[in-house]
């Protein structure tokens, strides 16, 4: 038979199992949206070069879906 030290560990294990199962479905800290505007705001004026890399990488991006797309067989 296990220990009553063993049975509060276990318990113990649980409930720290639990707990970070918890604080993984809690959502991460949101900025607000006047924040983001302000950041994106500052992104195109300063940055401008970011912008296209953004944009050539999402267009790259929707060409390899679109070969991947086009030679799935069904």
């Amino acid at each position: 038979m296990a220990s009553w030290v063993d049975v509060l560990r276990k318990e113990r294990k649980r409930i720290d199992r639990l707990i970070r199962k918890e604080a993984r479905k809690k959502p991460r800290y949101v900025k607000p949206q006047w924040l983001r505007d302000a950041d994106a705001e500052r992104t195109r004026t300063q940055f401008p070069w970011m912008l296209e890399l953004k944009a050539r990488r999402k267009r790259l991006r929707q060409a390899q879906e679109k070969q991947a797309n086009g030679t799935k067989k069904v």
